[in-house]
């Protein structure tokens, strides 16, 4: 396979777990997030 980067929006988590409500009452802590927004040309980066 190849990793694209393809223009469009994008939302990313971080923090070790899934975004939901059952896993927050489980962790007792949220996780963190930030959406970006990717322009210009389809990229192919190297692994």
């Amino acid at each position: 396979g190849e990793c694209i980067l393809e223009p469009g929006r994008y939302k990313i988590y971080v923090g070790g777990r899934q975004p939901d409500d059952r896993s927050r009452q489980l962790a007792g802590t949220g996780v963190l997030s930030v959406e970006l927004e990717v322009t210009g040309e389809t990229v192919k980066l190297p692994y």
